[in-house]
């Protein structure tokens, strides 16, 4: 490769231009997102291009952001502008969600230190819930991809009953069969009550849920978003513990809409204690 030498730089001056850190440098180079333009083959030293500036200049801005590295490499490897755009919008979005996870997360924190008990108080009941027939869509997901997840799931799950000339038969619900947070990405079942038969293939399950105990509470729209839900599932627990009763199934998040308005009906499968 024939450079002339004024037209490289060296890592160190590269760092200086970009106020990104020589460790910083190095990483990228290893994760191929801004390798060096030559590598001197007897030294090993790195060399940049004076045209690398503005995209290194680009990650300095993103890494700021607290933009994932691949999200990074993603923008860096778009054919165009939209596909990049497309990318950091979603990231941005992603970002003001926990941002108003954390604001809304301080407040709580800071009432429970001063032992000031919450505003919002949930009524329990119990209910006995037959069998029932569900198809359902499963997958791992952060709280960033919940509602995507589950928008899409609804629309698949009834455009498949409609097609296979079935009936719904219930509200749709969500089974959380694990932690679902910001470091989390636990197993949700998108569910719908179902009549007829089905002829099912690909992501779409269908099973049947058992008979038996729930223990349920409601939220309304003001107290269904995370993290205000926490208290919901929360106040179910204690419900069951504080009875000896033993829990038998992942919580449920049953989407009702009362009024025109969405109200989510919490019911958490339990035996009684002999």
């Amino acid at each position: 490769m024939m450079l002339r030498h004024e037209e490289l730089l060296t890592i160190g001056r590269f760092a200086q231009l970009t106020s990104l850190s020589i460790k910083a440098l190095r990483l990228y180079d290893r994760l191929e997102i801004l390798p060096p333009i030559y590598i001197d083959p007897e030294s090993n030293y790195r060399y940049y291009g004076r045209e690398q500036i503005a995209t290194a200049r680009l990650i300095r801005t993103m890494r700021q952001m607290d933009m994932p590295l691949n999200d990074i490499r993603t923008v860096l490897e778009a054919d165009n502008y939209f596909v990049a755009e497309s990318v950091i919008r979603a990231y941005e979005q992603s970002f003001l969600a926990r941002a108003r996870v954390v604001q809304k997360s301080s407040q709580q924190l800071l009432e429970n230190l001063r032992g000031e008990k919450s505003a919002m108080s949930f009524t329990v009941s119990v209910q006995e819930q037959p069998e029932q027939l569900i198809l359902s869509i499963s997958k791992h997901v952060y709280i960033s991809e919940l509602d995507t997840h589950i928008e899409d799931s609804k629309k698949a799950l009834r455009s498949f009953v409609e097609t296979q000339g079935g009936e719904i038969a219930g509200a749709p619900f969500g089974i959380f069969h694990g932690q679902v947070n910001q470091e989390e990405n636990g197993r949700v079942e998108v569910c719908l009550p179902v009549k007829g038969t089905f002829d099912v293939s690909g992501d779409i399950v269908l099973r049947q849920l058992p008979a038996g105990k729930v223990v349920s509470t409601t939220a309304d729209k003001a107290h269904a978003d995370f993290p205000e839900i926490l208290g919901a599932y929360d106040t179910l627990a204690d419900w069951i513990q504080q009875q000896g009763h033993q829990m038998t199934d992942s919580p449920r998040e049953v989407w009702l809409y009362k009024n025109d308005d969405e109200v989510i009906r919490i019911d958490w499968p339990f035996t009684t204690r002999e």
